[in-house]
């Protein structure tokens, strides 16, 4: 039986000239780029170099970016910056549909003496009047998504980063704004610059790159309680992964290169699956519409009545089709799983059916149509079975 990968946006596959990247500077690179002799030197020029592809593909600066582990590294560094300050206090917002690696924080930001408000995103998609109404004299932080992991939906970042500015300015205090972009990188149009986020989170595993290599993205320099070394800035210390970086920079280039032939060949794949959902009255798409401006084209959310989300990833395994229930940091979790649809404002009978299928430049038409054939018939079934119950 052959194997059908529809969950990438869980992990991707490595890319075969990425494994060759990595690989060659393994190889050829023996020494730390903190070393002060030659083997030293030469990997600091690599890394160097890589800090500066990184920076063209992205449009910023090189000093912009911390390479780190991955996004739940980035966006770590980033909300403990905020136990960095000398006056603990004041409301830090986080939108309640964020990944685990923000939304968790909450508890730790509340014992340091922070309020966190948690900002609701009916239907997939942060309204922008209501993030405005949530803003406070003492708000010092805000952080919200780019790409939301389990729908897909493409949140108003832009709009409520010039909301957030705007504010800032009549109270006179800085306000931190933060994305993960995670989801967003290869996945959509959008620029650092126009967006103008105080910081973004990136990881390369998303797009093919090697896993635990990440990326942060910070407009100024960061204070953090990273300590130990004066690498990445004194952002982020401990020697750097070179070898991977090397890749993932490989990885980010090959994506943003393809980037408008893979968005069209996902798209072509989304509409194969719409079109599925739309032909059943028991299936709903948990979707805010079909724009390119709304949703993420890698990435199809649905829920069919009646049918438990564990039971129909585990049957469509065993007919060869890995989806998820939910982003893969919380499917061991339900309640953690169903947080960010019940965000949404989804109904109980929605929240604990919901499946995810997300697709790569590999995903064939083919695939996608033995899928939904597949999902038809175990569908017919499940509903057959649990209907005798």
């Amino acid at each position: 039986m052959n194997y059908c990968y529809l969950d990438w946006a869980s992990t991707s596959p490595i890319l075969d000239e990425v494994l060759a990247e990595y690989q060659r500077v393994s190889r050829e690179t023996t020494g730390n780029p903190s070393s002060r002799h030659r083997y030293g030197k030469e990997a600091l020029q690599i890394l160097t170099h890589s800090r500066r592809a990184a920076a063209d593909a992205l449009n910023v600066l090189p000093d912009n970016l911390v390479f780190t582990s991955g996004g739940s590294e980035s966006n770590m560094l980033i909300l403990t910056s905020l136990l960095m300050k000398k006056r603990r206090g004041g409301t830090v917002i986080l939108s309640g549909i964020e990944h685990p690696s923000v939304y968790e924080y909450g508890p730790l930001l509340r014992e340091a003496g922070f309020t966190p408000v948690y900002l609701t995103a009916p239907n997939g998609i942060i309204k922008p009047e209501s993030f405005a109404r949530l803003l406070r004299e003492d708000t010092v932080m805000v952080t919200a998504m780019l790409v939301n992991n389990v729908t897909g939906s493409i949140q108003p970042i832009k709009k409520m980063a010039a909301i957030t500015r705007d504010y800032a300015e009549k109270m006179g205090k800085p306000i931190h704004f933060h994305t993960d972009a995670v989801q967003a990188l290869g996945k959509i149009d959008f620029s650092l610059a126009e967006l103008e986020v105080d910081s973004a989170s990136f990881s390369f595993h998303k797009i093919q790159g090697p896993k635990g290599t990440g990326l942060l993205y910070t407009a100024k320099p960061l204070n953090t309680l990273s300590s130990g070394g004066d690498q990445e800035f004194s952002v982020r210390s401990g020697t750097e992964a070179l070898p991977s970086i090397a890749a993932a920079v490989t990885a980010l280039n090959h994506t943003l290169t393809a980037f408008s032939i893979s968005r069209t060949h996902a798209a072509k794949l989304q509409a194969i699956l719409v079109d599925f959902i739309k032909s059943r009255p028991d299936m709903l798409t948990l979707m805010p519409g079909f724009s390119p401006s709304a949703n993420s084209p890698f990435i199809t959310a649905f829920s069919s009545q009646g049918i438990p989300a564990e039971i129909l990833v585990r049957v469509m395994d065993d007919r060869g089709f890995a989806i998820s229930a939910g982003s893969a940091c919380s499917s061991k979790s339900r309640k953690k799983r169903e947080r960010v649809l019940k965000n949404m404002l989804y109904d109980d009978s929605v929240l604990s059916a919901a499946v995810r299928v997300s697709v790569g430049p590999e995903t064939t038409a083919e695939a996608m149509h033995t899928f939904c054939t597949a999902l038809e018939q175990e569908l017919t079934l499940l509903h057959k079975t649990l209907g005798k119950r």
